[in-house]
């Protein structure tokens, strides 16, 4: 998960993650990866429009962001 995480810095691609909070709460975000240590990724959410810091073992799934596009006829 590290190559792929430390992958996304670079290229600013966005990615979907589903996370589980301390308090059991589970989410599906949107995040922009900034930064990533051994415990944490600083990201940006784009469901909070913040810069957050998710703690790494709470990450659940995280896969590349695929962005629903309307097309008008």
């Amino acid at each position: 998960m590290f190559v792929y995480l430390k992958s996304h810095i670079e290229s600013k691609a966005p990615v979907e993650m589903i996370y589980q909070s301390s308090n059991g709460t589970i989410t599906h975000r949107i995040i922009t990866i900034y930064e990533i240590s051994d415990k944490y990724i600083k990201a940006y959410c784009h469901l909070r429009k913040k810069f957050r810091i998710f703690r790494r073992d709470n990450i659940l799934s995280i896969y590349p962001y695929k962005q629903i596009r309307k097309y008008i006829s």
